[in-house]
């Protein structure tokens, strides 16, 4: 129950948030032509890939360090020093290829990202700490501090004609704020580490690494090489379509987040196998937002992209085609977990090895052969590559069977939303020009009507799903 408690809540607060950044990047695509928006989430992308040679997987050291409840303060301060050196390393490095990274960016803006990389790093430190001591609602509470203090500063800087460098000095402020904050709640502890502290981070580290690049490669790599074959322009579009995709993904990463520590604990306690259980909830709920979400944008994900603007429509294309990915990711994304937290990331490293190298090949090769489509169907297909891979090696470390019952009924639940959707779309559409902003009103109406026949559909046909439910609501059901 208090995993579901503590999912929920990370959910909830970090669905507010996607909301507030939501509405923040539909009023800077209103705002701004796309050649900005596009830059923007370029220089987002390449900060993702600069905070990997700054963190090198020392955070998700820290947290596994810090879940097992020995030395934590001296893991924690040794985790800090080396990423403190590695950001040192990284800055200096970025002013020497300064001409570079403004050449492929197409503005200069090195000090900015030194800014966000340092705000990025010093948050990363916090989020880890509070994970490792099973604080992960405290975590997800942070992130619509994080994200709405970023927003509003970016539409505050934005409004007042600062344009790109508004949007990047109010999503590092926001971050650095929100890092201040956490580290206040943890009232962090620095205490002298011995050897065998950075020893133990580095054993970690050594594997983990790599998750960070399978992370970053999923949600960049395709953004930063179609940054060389296609227009700004039509990169903004394309981010677009992943900001939207990525709305979505929001619940899958709270229960893999929750459930990290857990597992953690328990396979240190009582063995790997009487982990099985929180593995099989693990994959019931990946899904759970995701699958209605997959069905929701084939019907109305052009509706939603024109809430953008009809300059980005074109992200159409590929909405679908991403959201499919994020699906199949969000599974990965629990057998990956599963890996780091019973002290296996060695083999976490071998599927993050196959899904990095196929996803870069394959991005290059289809955007070249297919055009800017090209690069969302190589991350669908490199995903499920290595969602295929995760399954075989998890299979073989610990004895779980796939839900495959609980999620058929989240896609009966699915589909009857749909045949729901593309009955009442018509009268919707017909009822629009009598409103004011009737396409986006009616673009919302469909949603909460979707979501309301989704879960209730669900409540009603999965009996798992109502126990759920159930136990972590704070009042009594009816069932």
């Amino acid at each position: 129950m208090r995993l579901g408690q503590q999912s929920f809540v990370y959910f909830l607060a970090k669905n507010a948030a996607y909301v507030v950044s939501f509405l923040a990047v539909v009023y800077f695509a209103r705002l701004v032509d796309p050649s900005t928006l596009g830059i923007y989430y370029v220089v987002i992308g390449l900060l993702s890939w600069l905070q990997l040679p700054g963190n090198m997987g020392i955070s998700s050291a820290i947290k596994k360090r810090v879940s097992e409840g020995t030395d934590a303060d001296e893991h924690v301060t040794a985790g800090v020093i080396v990423i403190g050196a590695l950001f040192v390393i990284t800055a200096a490095l970025l002013f020497v290829f300064r001409g570079h990274v403004t050449a492929y960016i197409g503005a200069d803006v090195t000090e900015y990202l030194v800014f966000l990389l340092f705000a990025g790093l010093s948050y990363s430190i916090v989020q880890a700490v509070l994970e490792g001591r099973q604080l992960v609602h405290v975590s997800g509470l942070l992130f619509p501090v994080k994200v709405g203090g970023r927003s509003l500063l970016q539409i505050l800087l934005v409004i007042a004609g600062f344009e790109l460098v508004g949007m990047l000095v109010g999503f590092a402020t926001g971050v650095l704020v929100a890092a201040v904050l956490g580290a206040t709640v943890l009232a962090l502890r620095f205490r002298r580490p011995a050897r065998r502290h950075f020893e133990n981070i580095g054993s970690f580290a050594k594997y983990s690494w790599l998750g960070s690049v399978q992370s970053r490669t999923f949600n960049w790599i395709d953004i930063l090489i179609l940054n060389v074959f296609v227009s700004s322009a039509l990169v903004g579009s394309y981010s677009v379509a992943w900001n939207v995709a990525a709305f979505l993904n929001t619940f899958g990463v709270s229960v893999s987040r929750s459930i990290f520590p857990e597992i953690s604990k328990l396979s240190t306690d009582d063995g790997i196998d009487s982990t099985t259980h929180l593995i099989e909830d693990a994959l019931s709920y990946a899904g759970l937002m995701l699958i209605p979400g997959f069905i929701g944008g084939l019907l109305i994900g052009d509706r939603v992209i024109r809430l953008y603007g009809a300059k980005y429509v074109t992200g159409t294309a590929v909405l679908g085609i991403l959201i499919a990915a994020c699906l199949v990711n969000g599974y990965q994304r629990q057998l990956l977990t599963t890996f780091n937290a019973l002290d296996r990331p060695d083999l976490a490293f071998r599927v993050n090895a196959v899904f990095v190298a196929s996803n870069v090949v394959l991005n290059v090769a289809f955007v070249t052969w297919f055009g800017w489509i090209g690069a969302a169907y190589a991350t669908l297909l490199t995903v499920s590559v290595a969602t295929c891979a995760s399954f075989l090696l998890l299979s073989r470390l610990v004895t779980f069977s796939v839900p495959v019952t609980e999620i058929g009924r989240q896609w009966l639940a699915a589909i009857t939303m749909g045949v729901v959707i593309h009955i009442t779309e018509p009268t919707i559409a017909a009822l629009e020009g009598a409103i004011p902003f009737g396409t986006a009103v009616g673009t919302i109406c469909l949603v909460a009507i979707g979501a309301a026949v989704y879960f209730l559909t669900l409540i009603g046909i999965s009996r798992q799903f109502r126990t759920t439910v159930g136990r972590n609501l704070p009042v009594d059901t009816p069932w």
